[in-house]
């Protein structure tokens, strides 16, 4: 057996999207239905290469959803897809891939899990800038036409690039910015559809009880950016995931921290739990300029 392994290596496995050969690094992540894993091409060019296996019909319109969202959005603080292709083989699970540059650096959830440890803390100033970063890609979504939302706007969907700068990923939860609301079914399928897309403590309080007449809009995602500043300053979001503590709007600041008041005055502006009361993406984004130095 020993001899059998030593001379016949288990080959490397590949994956082919349109033609080109990827040959597998490393595991990097795994989910429910989809994982990510570190892959190269012939010329030794490191990639991400995502994997979604596609067993219902909901999975494959999601997936599709996904890859037209990174289409219509193109920013250098947006990740973006360089390649897709889907799979079918005999007695195996139909799978899409989606490939992406690697970013080793890893995201700001993984920065805030390091300094958490070793009781670090990030920069008040790197803070703003990356905030800065986080409103021109939001921007980007809320400029389209129609405009979009990405709802799911947290650390752990904020990658770091070779540079030190934001990338926002993780398109699957994009959807039109504006729904208007017009039935208690209507109301209840958009609540459930939240649940399953969008990170519980990273949530509006609008996602959370959706009235049976109402308009839900881009100001979703200005909510979860308060959320990940406040996340990048104190280690966690604001809220525990409840509906209760969301709608509340009520939440605590340490007492004791490096923190101006401007950072917090800056939390506390998109934490407005009526909508129509919290900024713009782009009055967010003039704010956030004011307060880096030229």
């Amino acid at each position: 057996m020993s001899w059998c392994r030593l001379v016949c290596p288990r080959k490397r496995k590949t994956y082919n999207l349109n033609g080109k050969e990827y040959s597998k690094v490393k595991t990097i992540g795994e989910g429910g239905y989809s994982f990510v894993i570190e892959v190269k091409n012939r010329h030794g060019e490191h990639y991400a290469l995502k994997c979604v296996r596609l067993q219902l019909e909901e999975q494959v319109e999601a997936i599709e959803k996904e890859i037209s969202a990174y289409k219509k959005v193109s920013h250098q603080h947006i990740m973006e897809l360089l390649d897709h292709a889907t799979v079918t083989k005999p007695n195996v699970d139909k799978m899409c891939y989606l490939l992406f540059p690697l970013l080793k650096r890893g995201s700001i959830q993984d920065l805030i899990i390091r300094n958490f440890s070793s009781r670090d803390t990030i920069p008040e100033q790197q803070i703003f800038r990356w905030t800065l970063e986080l409103c021109k890609a939001v921007f980007v979504f809320h400029a389209c036409t129609p405009p979009l939302a990405h709802r799911d706007i947290k650390p752990g969907n904020l990658m770091l690039n070779a540079n030190n700068m934001i990338v926002l990923t993780d398109l699957g939860s994009v959807s039109e910015a504006s729904l208007t609301v017009t039935s208690r079914k209507q109301a209840i399928a958009v609540q459930e559809q939240a649940a399953v897309q969008c990170t519980s403590s990273y949530r509006a309080p609008e996602l959370f009880e959706v009235s049976s007449d109402c308009v839900i809009n881009e100001k979703v995602d200005v909510w979860s950016v308060g959320c990940t500043i406040y996340a990048m300053a104190f280690g966690d979001s604001p809220f525990d995931g409840s509906a209760t503590a969301a709608c509340s709007g009520r939440y605590r600041v340490p007492g004791h921290h490096e923190y101006s008041k401007d950072l917090i005055e800056l939390v506390q502006l998109c934490l407005q739990v009526e909508p129509s009361n919290r900024p713009s993406v782009s009055e967010l984004m003039s704010k956030v300029m004011q307060l880096i130095p030229p």
